[in-house]
């Protein structure tokens, strides 16, 4: 066997020879086909050929030809070559060599390799046809052969699927959850127990099913759909936070809160009333037993876990709160507060009594004490019966000497704050007694405290009259004055008139004056006030005192010469920027000490301290007078009533005025200065009134009203009533004071007769 495998092996590779076509008389002559021969086979005998016929089978050393590797029946299978029907005559072929026809091998190879290439190629077309219109067809949808729950979803959309979850999830949303406790029941849908289906994920998965096999070969994936079953599954899940919250519905009929221990107070006993548990459904333990129902059919029954809620408040606490306000109505608590004192009774205490609860992290707790509200109305009774306002004493100079009418009482406050815990810290102490802090304001002015001091001396006195003035601008004199009785003046410091006084307005009791501001005398709140910084200015200067700052009114004011004083001894003030100053050289503090006598209107500034040994001189003098201008013509005054001659500036003669001080000190020459004011003449100016016919228009001009000489509201009437009205006794000095709001300290400008006005404040309380 192997050596024909051998020889077969060797027959493939020769070569045969060139076959030639047969003549016309070797086709006549040739034999039939051995059997199993291709019609026309030259195999057979030529006579002609000059070679040895073939024998009809080869022998098997021989090597065979591509034909013969055939397997052929035998002879008797097959007819006879004279039952045949005649052939046609074909091309005759050279006799077979020995040699296999390996030329004809490669031809057929090379016939058959297009066909294979071709095969392959459609083989892949079809591949990717399939792939591509599976792809078309199903684009945005389930691959055929997807189910959810066997049901076939292929060709739905997300969404479809989706909605189709939906419709069929609702029974299983609907199936039974039962919740159970002593007998009771609670029935619930699956969806109420916080079931939930993911119906979207469901859809999404679907329509990814069979897309992760290669583009070209997903319809591979559905033809292998019946092998795989590309089942979604079912997404159904628990929502914790729905479920408890459900339960939480279902506790309020079953939670029960703990009775917590009770403390009272009778009798001055104290008793406990004891707590008792309660029950809580724990909601977590019972969340944990509920599961997901798997079909329609599921229904669960679910016990409820119920614990019992202890009291939050300990029966340590209770304890301690029953003993700490057993001490506290052991006996009656003593107050004292100064030199006084009161007693709470037990009764008192046990009203007063409260047990307070507490909230830790580790639990609740009673504490016993005091209730702030009772106490602070203790507290504050004591209080009202306790304090009272320092009053400085009363100081007179004789002459000779600094005296007391009347000595200095400190004042006492109650710290209620501090008193308030006080009490309620000595009601759970042994010691049955507690003093309330107070608080003393000593006097300003004393014996004791002027004696520490030093002030028993008087080192300067100044007085002014502001007799003539009216009602409001008295007030405020009265008012600026006592707001500066008995201010020290500490040594070395700058006494400020206008820091020391604080703000002119209608709430620190000032009324509506005039002012000057400007060329102009007008209403304004804080009138008179000049009248005291002048006063005080005064006691400065013949104290021999440092004068810092000091202003001299616009034009002269009779007030301040009412006592024989020289022109030019005043002193202006307006709020802001206009202010009188003085310095304490004395080396020791000054008191300022106001006296006021209503009868002569008189108003007196001394200042208290050491003994300085300082004697003062003045010197007046006055230069450059000018009489006042004519009095101007008559206003129309629409605020005014009708015929109503009101008076609003009056006439002062212009002036230069020096006042020049020198000061001694023990006998000895000291320092010297001077202080020049320059006072314009002021015209004289009166306004009518044009306003509405009141009871104040004078009869006089409602009898000329009635006889038509007069008609109110007509150009002619102020005419009419200049002629009228006769003018009354001329006033030297205005009613002037001082205004509420402050004003610049400005030159004013000239005034109509083109006098020239000195750099002083445009505004001043006279």
């Amino acid at each position: 066997m192997h050596e024909e495998a051998a020889e077969r092996s060797t027959s493939v590779v020769r070569r045969a020879p060139a076959r030639r076509l047969p003549t016309p008389s070797e086709r006549q002559f040739a034999a039939p086909n051995a059997v199993g021969s291709p019609p026309g086979s030259l195999r057979a005998r030529p006579a002609t050929a000059g070679r040895e016929p073939m024998p009809s089978a080869p022998p098997r050393s021989m090597p065979r030809t591509l034909s013969d590797r055939t397997a052929a029946p035998t002879l008797a299978a097959f007819p006879t070559a004279a039952s045949l029907p005649p052939r046609p005559p074909r091309r005759p072929r050279a006799p077979a060599s020995s040699v296999p026809d390996v030329e004809g091998l490669a031809g057929l190879g090379r016939r058959r390799l297009p066909l294979v290439l071709g095969l392959q190629l459609a083989v892949v077309v079809i591949v990717f046809l399939a792939g591509g219109l599976l792809d078309f067809r199903y684009r945005g949808a389930a691959l055929p052969g997807v189910n959810v729950e066997g049901v076939p979803v292929g060709g739905m959309s997300a969404p479809a699927v989706a909605g189709f979850v939906t419709s069929r999830a609702s029974e299983l949303l609907a199936t039974a959850v039962t919740f159970t406790y002593q007998g009771r029941e609670w029935r619930s849908s699956a969806s109420e127990a916080g079931v939930r289906i993911d119906a979207n994920g469901m859809g999404d998965t679907a329509v990814g099913l069979g897309r992760t096999w290669p583009w070209p070969f997903r319809w591979l994936s559905v033809l292998a759909a019946p092998v795989w079953r590309p089942a979604v599954p079912f997404r159904a899940e628990l929502d914790r936070k729905v479920l408890a919250s459900h339960l939480e519905r279902i506790a309020v009929a079953i939670n029960r809160a703990p009775v917590e221990p009770v403390l009272t107070a009778k009798s001055g006993q104290v008793l406990v009333a004891p707590g008792s548990p309660g029950d809580r459904v724990d909601i977590a333990a019972t969340t944990l037993a509920v599961r997901v129902p798997t079909s329609t059919s599921d229904r669960q029954t679910v016990s409820l876990t119920v614990v019992q809620a202890p009291p939050r408040i300990s029966t340590t606490s209770v304890a301690e709160a029953q003993r700490v306000a057993q001490r506290i109505l052991a006996s009656p608590l003593v107050v004292r507060a100064g030199d006084k004192s009161w007693t709470l009774s037990v009764a008192q205490l046990e009203a007063m009594l409260e047990f307070r609860r507490e909230s830790g992290s580790d639990g609740d707790r009673i504490v016993a004490g005091l209730a702030d509200a009772p106490v602070v109305a203790f507290v504050k009774t004591v209080a009202q019966q306790v304090d009272r306002m320092p009053q400085d004493g009363q100081v007179r100079w004789d002459g000779k000497a600094l005296t007391f009418v009347r000595d200095g009482v400190d004042g006492l406050q109650v710290d209620q704050a501090s008193g308030v815990r006080a009490v309620i810290d000595a009601a759970s102490q042994e010691r049955r007694e507690v003093a309330l802090p107070v608080q003393v304001a000593p006097a300003s002015v004393s014996a004791s405290r002027l004696a520490s001091l030093g002030i028993r001396d008087l080192v300067g006195a100044g007085s002014s009259k502001f007799a003539g003035s009216p009602p409001e601008r008295a007030n405020n004199v009265k008012v600026a004055a006592l707001k500066l009785n008995h201010q020290f003046v500490a040594p070395g410091a700058t006494f400020s008139f206008l820091e020391a006084l604080g703000p002119i307005t209608k709430e620190e009791g000032y009324l509506e004056g005039l002012t000057i501001q400007g060329d102009a005398t007008v209403p304004g709140i804080g009138g008179g006030v000049c009248q005291v910084s002048t006063t005080l200015f005064r006691a400065a200067f013949y104290g021999g005192l440092p004068i810092v700052e000091r202003h001299q009114h616009v034009y002269r004011v009779s007030y301040y010469e009412q006592d024989g004083s020289p022109v030019g001894f005043d002193a202006a003030v307006y709020d802001p920027g206009v202010d009188f100053r003085f310095r304490n050289d004395t080396g020791s503090p000054l008191l300022l000490d106001v006296s006021i006598d209503p009868a002569s209107s008189t108003l007196v500034f001394r200042l208290f301290g050491e003994t300085t040994g300082r004697d003062v001189k003045l010197a007046a003098s006055r230069a450059n007078e000018k009489p006042a201008p004519p009095p101007a013509t008559d206003v129309a005054d629409p605020k005014l009533d009708f015929g109503v001659r009101k008076q609003v500036e009056w006439k002062a003669t212009g002036v230069d005025a020096t006042i020049k001080r020198s000061v001694a000190v023990n006998g000895k020459p000291g320092s010297a200065d001077s202080f020049a004011s320059r006072y314009v003449p002021w015209q004289e100016k009166w306004s009518i009134g044009t306003g509405p016919v009141t009871s104040r228009t004078p009869a006089s001009v409602k009898a000329a009203i009635e006889q038509g000489t007069v008609a109110p509201g007509t150009t002619g009437a102020i005419t009419a009533l200049r002629l009228m009205l006769s003018p009354p006794p001329p006033v030297d000095s205005p009613d002037v004071g001082a205004s509420a709001s402050p004003a610049s300290p400005v030159a004013p400008a000239p005034s109509s007769a083109s006098v020239p006005q000195p750099a002083v404040p445009a505004s001043a309380r006279p």
